[in-house]
This record gives C-alpha cells, structure tokens and sequence, in this order.
C-alpha cells in the first residue's frame, strides 16, 4: 500500500518542481531582458544629454539688472550622470581635479563664470615736480595710487563680492523643473560676460536586485525554511 502511494505521488511532485524550474527560468529571462533594453534607453538618453549640455554650456547666459542696479547673469545647470558630465568638460575635469587635488568620482558639481569690471573713476592728481605727478582713487571696490615720472608705477586693490544661487523654475506652468544657477555681484560695475554649471547626478538603487536569500516560503508542497540567491524587484521604496 505504502509503495503504491509513493508511485502516485511521484509524478505529481515530478511536475509540481518542473513548472518551478520553468517559471523561475521564465522569470529570468525576462528580468534580463528588462535589464537589456533599460541599458540601451540609458545609453541613448546619455547621448541626448551630452548633446543638450554642450548646447546649453557654450549658450551665451542672459544678463539682467535689478532694481538695484547689480548685474545678473543665469544659465540653466547641466545635469546628467557622472560620465556625462565628464564628457562634456573633460577639458576641464583633470585640471579641476589636479588643482584642487580630488578625484573625478568626488566631483558633485562645477561652476565657471568669467567677470568684467569696467567703468571711470575721477583720478586726484597731485604734482611732485616738474616731470611727474602723484594720482590716487579710492571707493569701495577699488583702490589705486601711483605716480608718473621717469619710473611711473600704479598700485591698485580690487575687493569684490561674487554670489551663487542654484534654484529650478519651469519653462511654462506645467512643464517640468529645470535647474539653473544666477550669478550677481553688489559691485555695479561688474558684468558676467561667462557662466557655466553642472550638477552630477547620484546614482539611485535600481529596483532590481541580486543577492542571497532566506526566508521562509511556498515550496509546491509545504511552506518551509529556504535559502539562496533571488533576484528581486522594489515596487515600493521609502
């Protein structure tokens, strides 16, 4: 009795691991074809960013002035992943990172802005003799003094005050936030002739994982303790 019992049960518990086998192999093959066409998204979506941030980097900034009189400059951040952005200011990743003495994967964000300081001042001239002559001008932000002569000289000191502010705004009511940075100086007479920055993207977790498992599951028979490799996918994270 007992080995005809066991003869019929045979085939069904055959069956029962088949179909587990299949299913997992199913699900495995089409995890990796996710993972397949995710990574060719990827790389079409980095060579739409590098296009874009190239345009946007050698785009001109806009150049404003407040009620105050300061002069702004704004221009939209570029922001992409880190081969990304190396990419596209790979001129100036090894220099950036040789004078600060970092490395490239420690970059989190870069900013260029190339300034001008023009204007007149009224010069105080004094005579020192039949030849020469004393000449000085000082305010806020500049400073300067010399004297002409056989050996004229010209001594100056400039102080200057720069602030950075990164905010997202939106092209229109519903369209999505971009980032960009403004760039002004209290000193008045200082116009931002360039402007460029990039924000480098952190790397999220994928939902997909590979890793050990344990627990305690269905395995076509009884609910036991299992354990080995899974692969999962995070539909809620928090």
């Amino acid at each position: 009795m007992k080995d005809y019992e066991a003869e019929e049960l045979l085939p069904g518990r055959t069956n029962s691991k088949f179909f587990w086998i299949i299913l997992c192999v199913l699900a495995v093959m089409f995890i990796v074809s996710l993972l397949f066409l995710r990574g060719c998204n990827n790389a079409t979506q980095q060579v739409a960013d590098i296009k874009s941030g190239v345009e946007i980097r050698y785009a001109p900034p806009a150049q404003s002035v407040d009620a105050a009189g300061r002069n702004h400059a704004e221009k939209q951040v570029i922001e992409g992943s880190k081969e990304t952005v190396s990419f596209i200011y790979k001129d100036k990743y090894d220099s950036v990172c040789n004078i600060v003495g970092i490395q490239k994967r420690q970059i989190r964000a870069l900013t260029f802005a190339t300034s001008i300081s023009e204007g007149k001042v009224p010069l105080e001239v004094k005579n020192t003799g039949t030849d020469s002559a004393a000449f000085s001008y000082k305010d806020k932000w500049l400073e300067v003094s010399g004297n002409t002569g056989l050996n004229p000289v010209m001594n100056y000191k400039i102080t200057d005050s720069i602030s950075f502010v990164t905010y997202w705004k939106r092209p229109w009511f519903l369209g999505r936030k971009t980032t960009y940075v403004n760039v002004f100086s209290e000193n008045k007479n200082l116009h931002f002739v360039q402007l460029e920055a990039t924000n480098v993207r952190i790397k999220e977790p994928g939902r997909f994982s590979i890793g050990p498992y344990f627990g305690y599951g269905w395995d076509g028979q009884r609910w036991a303790p299992s354990i080995g490799a899974s692969i999962q996918y995070s539909i809620i994270r928090f």
